[in-house]
């Protein structure tokens, strides 16, 4: 289940839109193209600062908001002096 979530963030997977085709198989002005290249790019690297950083990424999974951890999972990892258990 978390490489299913990675898998939805990460560089070279390609997403179905809504006609059930990939946006490699549709025809795509040029300027539009490019601007969905740079859109992907400028995605690739804020998850990779973050995840540098050690903040999680927000991701829509199941029809619910979910922050994706660095690790892969969807659990805060275990911070020093911290008692209570994340919820």
């Amino acid at each position: 289940m978390v490489d299913e979530r990675r898998s939805k963030i990460e560089p070279g997977i390609e997403a179905e839109v809504s006609d059930g085709t990939t946006p490699g198989e549709i025809e795509l002005p040029p300027l539009f193209a490019k601007a969905h290249e740079a859109m992907k790019k400028a995605v690739e690297e804020a998850i990779q600062e973050h995840w540098r950083a050690g903040r999680p990424v927000q991701i829509w999974d199941d029809g619910k908001v979910v922050e994706l951890y660095p690790d892969g999972t969807t659990v805060p990892p275990q911070r020093e002096g911290d008692h209570n258990p994340p919820e």
